[in-house]
């Protein structure tokens, strides 16, 4: 069948099974339907992402597959599906396209690039390809005939598109997050133009899990020296790191941690719904730590910043510095600053309770209003794609 997706022979029964159980754990969390429901006079938009063996990948992207499913829920007309790992389900729905829908690959271009992913076909068809970018870069691979759009979730990403293209359009997009422009030089398109969208991971509810109980409740009121006791890393910290070049971030997490010291603590073990709940309802300090841990602040917002700025009653979130243009998406919910100012940054707020306290509230409302996911996706012009996706296909 054209445009049919035959997994590849390489990938393990361990690969199969954690992209089966994740792809059950990501449908129940968004209520989705997987049943061959028909879409006849509708139109379809299918996001799919790949799974590693152990099952971590789902999680860590969850934040993006669950604001693009809820910016879609606000467009009439259209059927959402979504999914993870390369199985027969991602055979069958991909099958299923027809011309003016739309699919939505997430995660890095090198999985989008395997010989078995029917992009070409798909466009051939009819069908809208976009990539959403999920790796922090400074180029862009996208000048070949793989996807009509790139989506990405931080400024540097898009900038480095531009560049590679040839392109100089002031950022952000001349006040705007989308731009179309001829993709000039480098590897020849059977389609020269190229859709580029600024889409962040946005405001969600929190992930589900019980109510916070009398416990916790007593844990959270102590006073200024139980809240201020933990600045909480959420991410990796890899002591093999230390003899590898380009892998900084645990060298700056050492020189954070000689200052520090046991206030610093780092997790990277909260994979399901409960544990990181629990770390989310008990600490309020959190650091946004690159992986390359970039002196001159090229890189965007992590993954895990919008779950804890979702957070009810507010958390406060230290980074160090950002592409410019991340800085300004995120002001007023997220403080930037060099390496080395983060540890005084840190006692200065630990010192006024009431001023923090009300720095969280006030991050999560501006969070929850700025990063609204039906607002990212008016900002990004992707209503409007849909219509033209919907009016296209019905002359067809």
């Amino acid at each position: 069948m054209e445009g049919a997706f035959k997994p590849s022979d390489s990938i393990s029964r361990a690969e199969l099974k954690a992209g089966a159980a994740r792809d059950r754990w990501l449908n129940t969390h968004l209520g989705l339907n997987t049943s061959n429901v028909s879409h006849i006079g509708t139109h379809r938009v299918l996001i799919w992402h790949d799974e590693r063996m152990d099952g971590h990948l789902s999680f860590m992207l969850y934040p993006v597959v669950a604001t693009l499913v809820a910016g879609f829920r606000n467009a009439l007309g259209w059927q959402i599906r979504a999914g993870v790992g390369r199985s027969m389900r991602l055979s069958h729905e991909l099958s299923e396209l027809r011309s003016g829908d739309l699919f939505i690959w997430v995660g890095p271009f090198t999985l989008a690039t395997r010989p078995n992913m029917p992009f070409r076909r798909l466009r051939a068809r009819g069908v809208r390809t976009v990539l959403y970018s999920t790796e922090p870069r400074r180029w862009c691979p996208y000048r070949t005939k793989l996807v009509d759009e790139v989506w990405d979730f931080g400024w540097a990403g898009l900038e480095g598109c531009m560049t590679s293209c040839q392109q100089r359009f002031p950022l952000p997009f001349n006040g705007t997050r989308h731009a179309t422009f001829e993709c000039i030089g480098g590897v020849q398109r059977d389609s020269p133009m190229l859709t580029l969208r600024f889409i962040p991971p946005g405001y969600l509810p929190p992930p589900p899990g019980p109510a916070p109980t009398a416990v916790h409740t007593t844990r959270l009121a102590v006073g200024t020296g139980s809240a201020c006791a933990r600045l909480r890393f959420l991410g990796a910290i890899d002591q093999r790191d230390r003899l590898q070049p380009g892998q900084a971030r645990t060298l700056c997490f050492d020189k954070l941690r000689a200052v520090l010291h046991d206030r610093l603590v780092q997790t990277y073990d909260a994979w399901e719904d409960e544990p990181l709940a629990e770390i989310l309802r008990t600490d309020h300090f959190y650091l946004n730590l690159h992986k390359g841990c970039e002196a001159a602040g090229r890189s965007p917002v992590t993954f895990r910043v919008p779950r804890i700025l979702s957070m009810p009653g507010g958390r406060i979130v230290l980074s160090e510095r950002c592409h410019p243009f991340d800085e300004a998406e995120f002001n007023g919910t997220v403080r930037f600053m060099p390496q080395e100012a983060i540890p005084t940054a840190f006692d200065r707020l630990c010192h006024s309770e009431d001023e923090w306290r009300a720095e969280a509230r006030r991050a999560h409302e501006v969070f929850r209003e700025r990063f609204e996911p039906r607002h990212l996706f008016k900002e990004a012009g992707i209503y409007r794609l849909l219509e033209h996706l919907v009016a296209r296909g019905s002359i067809l």
